[in-house]
Order: C-alpha cells, then sequence, then structure tokens
C-alpha cells in the first residue's frame, strides 16, 4: 500500500475495508454503484486475461531448460490459471498446466470436476490472496478445456514452504506459495521433469511471518 501511495501519488485514493478479499470486493462493487464508477473484477474481467496470459510468454521467452513440461500456478479465482493455459495450449500443447489451490478453499477444481459452479461460504484467513468464494464464467469455462490438473495443500504445508522460500530470501506471501507447495504432492509426475512454479505476491509482514511459524 505504501508503494501505491508513492507511485500513485495524486491519482489513486486507497480505501481499507474489509477482513477478506470476498469482503472487499463487495464493498468496492457498492462503492463503485454509488459513486458512478467503473468496477474492475480482478478474476472475471476479458480486458485483464491477455495480461495475465503474457506471463507464459515470459515463462517461454527466459526458458534455458528446453520444453516446459509442468507449470504449477496459485488459483483463487482461477483467471491467472487459466490465463496461462489457454497461451499454452496454442504455442506448447504438450505442457501441463496444474492449478494449486489451498485445501480450505478450492471453488476453482471443484466447480470444473462438477461441472457448476461451487460456491464456498468459509474461506481461509491466513491464504486470503486465493480463498476466492467463487469463479468466473469465464474462469469456468476456459478452466474445463485448457486446465491439465489440480492440487490443493494444507495451511501446515504452505506455511513451512513460506518459511524456507524466506530462509531463501524471497518474500512470498501465503497465496504467492502455492505453486511451490504443490510440488510435494506432484513428486512422482514431475520426476525428471522440467517444472515452472509461478510465485505471486510479496504482500507479507512479520505478523503474517508469525503465523507461517505457529502453523509450522
Amino acid at each position: 500500500i505504501d508503494r501505491i501511495k508513492e507511485e500513485c501519488k495524486g491519482f489513486v485514493e486507497i480505501i481499507q475495508e474489509g477482513d477478506d478479499f470476498n469482503e472487499c470486493e463487495l464493498i468496492a462493487i457498492k462503492y463503485a454503484e454509488e459513486k458512478n464508477l467503473d468496477f474492475i473484477q480482478p478474476h472475471e474481467t476479458d480486458r485483464l486475461m491477455p495480461g495475465y496470459a503474457t506471463i507464459g510468454k515470459d515463462i517461454l521467452d527466459d526458458n534455458k531448460l528446453g520444453k516446459v513440461d509442468y507449470i504449477m500456478v496459485p488459483s483463487g479465482g482461477g483467471a491467472l490459471v487459466t490465463s496461462i493455459a489457454s497461451f499454452f495450449k496454442q504455442v506448447s500443447p504438450h505442457t501441463k498446466i496444474i492449478a494449486v489451490e489451498p485445501e480450505t478453499c478450492t471453488p476453482f477444481s471443484s466447480s470444473i470436476l462438477k461441472d457448476e459452479h461451487v460456491t464456498f461460504e468459509k474461506v481461509s484467513r491466513f491464504c486470503n490472496g486465493s480463498s476466492v468464494k467463487k469463479i468466473g464464467k469465464s474462469c469456468f469455462n476456459i478452466g474445463k478445456t485448457c486446465v491439465d490438473g489440480f492440487v490443493s495443500v494444507s495451511e501446515n504445508k504452505l506455511a513451512e514452504t513460506i518459511i524456507k522460500l524466506y530462509s531463501l530470501g524471497i518474500i512470498c506471501e501465503p497465496s504467492g506459495g502455492l505453486g511451490v507447495a504443490g510440488l510435494t504432492k506432484m513428486r512422482k509426475e514431475i520426476k525428471g521433469k522440467n517444472v515452472v512454479c509461478i510465485l505471486t505476491g510479496s504482500n507479507m509482514d512479520l505478523t503474517r511471518l508469525e503465523q507461517a511459524r505457529e502453523l509450522n
């Protein structure tokens, strides 16, 4: 938030409301309606998803390992993983895209596997960046055809991963470490393969690091 204030000084008003993403989203929608403003949906916007897909291009452009066999992608609302999956199915169809979710909130995999939208009423406070109650229509439709597999990880395993990353000098919020945390669930499939793990988000402070240590 401090960085946003500094970089966007005079152009952006920051309003902090809600205890998690879902509460914040509802407040933001109501505020936009009251002020007659456009609400930009972070995981169901056709103009944003092509931007997420450019991560796939970056992976291929920077890849020095040859072909990419697996990509482990953190998943909440599903926009990131479906955007990357859509790109790879066009340019590298052999690459398997794996969506990784926290065990406490799996709306993406639950919806795809049941072929219907599944809503979660309770979400994880520790892994709040990916704790979305319901995925969007576009993510649902793309996910059914482009995402190859799903993995869910416990908060304890995620906490262990965050602490290990921190010891390596990598500051990563809980949701951002889902891809790495999911590797152990895929150890047989990925043995001898070229695997890319996507890290997302560094919204981490000492309070959340202490939460990770307690869970670990």
